[in-house]
């Protein structure tokens, strides 16, 4: 059974007229938004300038729904709780789940409307979005590097008897492969956890795209990185680091590629530091 979430709110995608909230008529999850790029006509010629890139509008999306109940209390708190939940202004994360996968977009809300429907024990209700990035992105998978470590040495104290051979412990390399499966180019998300005294450098070895972070990551704190945005903070939000970063080589993957992707810490590292790379598959 498909589920559209919008914020905290999920609206089931079961017809049969359960109590709840449900949805029908989703329009514009999976189109291709209109290309915004200007076509410039050649003057006295036949036809226009080519273009070497198409850039996509935002997605306009929209979708019916309704909410049934056994009693009229219940219906008045489900419109306060559907204005409630997708109105206070904010962006919301909106997911589709369904039986191909499940894929997200972050929203504004531009429209909601009830009907009105007194004395009922039911209503229906309009919603438009718009998401402002108008790939859809699957689930985030993580991918985890430690600190490179070298490889233990090799000792042979070769004598009397038999000889003892140890070639040391295996080392970590710091690289990891990252990989998007969908069909657009996505960028990861970073975070490192604490433990560097100067930073860390992240070098995407396939693009030579490097990202260079030079400020202490105390133990018990992590840095996040937001590729898409270029912003990086401490632990939260209202922590804003982003001036720490002293080379902004953000990179992104492309649709079916596989990058290598470094991680370096700087200074003396203290506990087990790790970058995890959270890839989300993007589509057009």
């Amino acid at each position: 059974m498909p589920v559209l979430t919008v914020g905290s709110l999920p609206f089931s995608g079961d017809t049969s007229g359960r109590e709840g909230f449900h949805y029908n008529k989703l329009t514009g999850w999976f189109d291709l938004t209109d290309s915004k790029s200007d076509v410039n006509e050649r003057p006295q010629a036949h036809g226009a300038f080519g273009i070497s890139q198409d850039w996509r509008t935002s997605a306009a999306i929209s979708f019916h729904g309704w909410f049934s109940a056994s009693t009229r209390a219940e219906v008045i708190a489900a419109k306060n709780a559907l204005n409630g939940a997708l109105g206070d202004g904010k962006p919301k994360i909106m997911t589709l789940t369904d039986v191909d996968g499940t894929t997200s977009r972050v929203v504004s809300v531009r429209y909601v409307k009830p009907n009105d429907n007194r004395a009922t024990l039911a209503f229906e209700f309009d919603v438009d979005v718009i998401a402002p990035d108008p790939l859809r992105y699957g689930p985030e998978v993580p991918v985890v590097a430690d600190v490179p470590v070298a490889t233990g040495g090799l000792i042979m104290p070769l004598g009397a008897g038999a000889a003892i051979i140890d070639f040391g412990t295996g080392g970590a390399s710091g690289r990891v492969a990252v990989t998007n499966p969908g069909t657009a180019p996505t960028s990861p998300a970073i975070e490192v956890t604490g433990g560097l005294e100067l930073g860390f450098v992240i070098t995407d070895t396939t693009s030579n795209r490097v990202i260079r972070f030079e400020r202490q990551i105390p133990l018990g704190s992590t840095v996040y990185i937001n590729q898409r945005t270029g912003r990086a903070y401490l632990d939260n939000a209202a922590s804003d680091v982003s001036g720490f970063l002293t080379s902004r080589g953000l990179f992104e993957i492309g649709p079916g590629e596989t990058h290598q992707i470094q991680f370096q810490p700087l200074g003396a590292v203290t506990g087990a530091p790790q970058m995890t790379l959270l890839t989300a598959a993007a589509y057009l």
